[in-house]
């Protein structure tokens, strides 16, 4: 799947826009019902979707005139927004946009964004006299200053309106959710001389035996992000984390099922050569991120490697031999990155050996990345 950037769709959506002409005849007062589609994959087994578990916050932003230049939403100022504690479910469904009669002949942007309801992660920075290339989604600080974490449940949403719709009896506006953010994920395998995959050998179960923990330091995060992809020189953040991986203790072999989220088998999973699985192959869990903005096509490479995310991983392991109660060794492997939204980030790291502890024996490894 090709990388696109946070708002595509609004170019195409403009396309529809400017060629409606102004129409004669708009009612006195026109009102739109809200509808909303969960993500793709969103539903949940014995729940409707993640739909209730988020609040929302609908933006409205409005053409400067009834023939607005620009295709990139420069022309459209912030006009109104819904209360800033936000709206539940029930209440995003049952409200209801009126667009006063002096204004029917003007074109309009409404930007849906939704958050966990429990902890909001995210906002949307905008409010009077900015427009809507002005306006940002931003991680969202806590009291000491530092940012939440993000999860995967950050969405938004945007459509367009237009005089012709208000003209022609349109009475629903539907948005189809989509994340704001991508997930920074690692795929470590056994690789043949040539990098394809293989089996790892019988006695070991995954090429992260003996790993207990993992440390990640992420540098170049962006905490807020442009809703037109115009951010120029972002400010960029560290986020550090470690994850506690848990191991049997007759084998230090890791129990998967008690590790979701932190680290998971890749045996029935596509890998990317032939769509082939191998067993042993691992996935680390890294965060959740939102897009890089500098880049638009990740397959043509990082011009100035420095704007991109980089992560270091520490992985600390019991040794195999000997093994006195307490000890463990450290591995480091430091990545160079991107984030795409929607998307996995996936880093392959391919290993001549079994295991990711063995390169401090006598391995090595090869990394490469690609847009899952």
């Amino acid at each position: 799947m090709k990388p696109h950037t946070l708002f595509l769709i609004l170019g195409i959506l403009l396309l529809g826009v400017f060629s409606c002409e102004q129409p004669e005849g708009a009612p006195e007062t026109s009102a739109f019902s809200l509808s909303l589609m969960p993500p793709a994959g969103e539903v949940v087994p014995g729940d409707n979707t993640v739909l209730p578990q988020l609040v929302y916050h609908l933006f409205i932003f409005r053409s400067e005139t009834s023939t607005p230049s620009s295709n990139d939403g420069s022309d459209y100022i912030f006009w109104e927004r819904t209360e800033e504690k936000g709206l539940d479910l029930e209440e995003i469904q049952n409200y209801t946009l009126s667009i006063p009669a002096e204004y029917t002949d003007r074109f309009y942007l409404l930007l849906l964004h939704a958050t966990p309801k429990q902890k909001p992660e995210s906002v949307v920075l905008s409010g009077e006299g900015m427009t809507f290339t002005d306006s940002e989604i931003s991680m969202v600080r806590e009291s000491d200053n530092s940012y939440i974490p993000l999860s995967k449940d950050n969405y938004y949403a945007i459509q367009a309106l237009t005089p012709e719709d208000i003209t022609q009896g349109k009475t629903s506006i539907e948005f189809k959710l989509k994340r704001a953010v991508g997930e920074l994920v690692f795929d470590v395998m056994k690789c043949d001389e040539k990098g394809n995959p293989i089996d790892i050998d019988a006695e070991c179960s995954s090429t992260l035996d003996r790993v207990f923990q993992i440390d990640m330091e992420v540098s170049g995060v962006t905490p807020k992000v442009s809703l037109t992809n115009e951010t120029k020189k972002p400010e960029r953040i560290d986020i550090c984390f470690s994850k506690t991986v848990t191991l049997k203790e007759d084998t230090y072999f890791p129990v998967f099922e008690s590790n979701k989220g932190i680290i998971e088998l890749l045996n029935d999973a596509p890998l990317d050569i032939d769509n082939k699985a191998v067993n042993g192959a691992t996935r680390i869990c890294g965060p959740y991120l939102f897009s890089k903005i500098t880049l638009d096509n990740p397959e043509t490479g990082v011009a100035e490697i420095e704007e991109g995310v980089k992560a270091v991983l520490k992985f600390s392991y019991y040794d195999t031999t000997p093994f006195p109660p307490g000890s463990y060794n450290t591995q480091k492997l430091t990545l160079s990155l991107t984030i795409v939204k929607d998307h996995y980030t996936v880093t392959n790291i391919r290993l001549r050996n079994n295991r990711i502890i063995d390169l401090s024996v006598s391995g090595n490894y090869g990394i490469d990345w690609k847009w899952d």
